[in-house]
């Protein structure tokens, strides 16, 4: 890890940000964090980098606000690329501790409900832990001083990234209990259209899906099910 690491395309060394965490900052730049990813063979390293680069992408597309970022190549060591991740810093709380507005919040999970959607009638990719309150923050960053809710968990990692399997629909058990969480934490307010959009998407399991624990999820969720249940 040491040595692969030291191939760095910077003209200073990294500093570690967090401890046991792949996260570093650079002296001459504190308003950027660079992650470093180690990845598979050469020619895999690049389509893992365009796989990721397509999911955020997608993200953004659906109104998920993805962190600014950039990607640069390391040196090779062992014919892998050390991998660097480049992204503004936001300071903020994470989404279960922020103090976000109730119409932020609501619009933020019915985004993240439509994205899934269509993911998964269209067969897409998905980051396999988008659904976590941890991977976004409420705040913002030095070149944009507006609050926004940013993904921040920009992880190169290949096994991250998902097509339609049997854990998809536990994507959804998350988002309920995002929700649920978020209106018990702000007295009760209600995340209508987030709702909404859950709703409908059980519903069109319920009518659409063959699958046993997809139907199970849905007529949980349906069913107002306790949300402290779900880990």
């Amino acid at each position: 890890m040491t040595e692969r690491i030291t191939r760095i395309p910077f003209k200073e060394e990294l500093q570690p940000l967090l401890k046991g965490k792949a996260l570093y900052v650079l002296g001459s730049h504190p308003d950027y964090v660079i992650r470093s990813s180690f990845g598979l063979p050469l020619k895999e390293d690049l389509e893992d980098l365009e796989a990721s680069r397509e999911v955020f992408s997608r993200m953004q597309s659906y109104g998920i606000v993805v962190v600014p970022h950039q990607f640069v190549l390391g040196g090779v060591h062992k014919k892998h690329h050390t991998i660097f991740t480049i992204a503004d810093k936001v300071e903020g709380e994470d989404f279960q501790n922020a103090a976000i507005p109730t119409k932020e919040a609501d619009r933020f999970l019915a985004n993240i409900c439509t994205f899934l959607f269509d993911t998964y009638t269209n067969s897409g990719n998905y980051m396999s832990d988008m659904v976590d309150p941890p991977q976004y923050v409420w705040g913002n960053t030095k070149r944009d001083s507006q609050k926004r809710i940013y993904f921040v968990d920009l992880d190169l990692d290949p096994h991250t990234i998902w097509k339609k399997d049997e854990f998809f629909f536990d994507n959804l058990l998350f988002l309920y209990k995002m929700l649920c969480t978020f209106e018990q934490n702000n007295r009760n307010r209600r995340l209508t259209k987030a709702r909404k959009k859950l709703v409908e998407f059980c519903l069109w399991i319920k009518s659409n899906e063959d699958y046993d624990h997809a139907r199970e999820v849905a007529e949980f969720i349906l069913g107002g099910g306790d949300p402290a249940e779900i880990e």
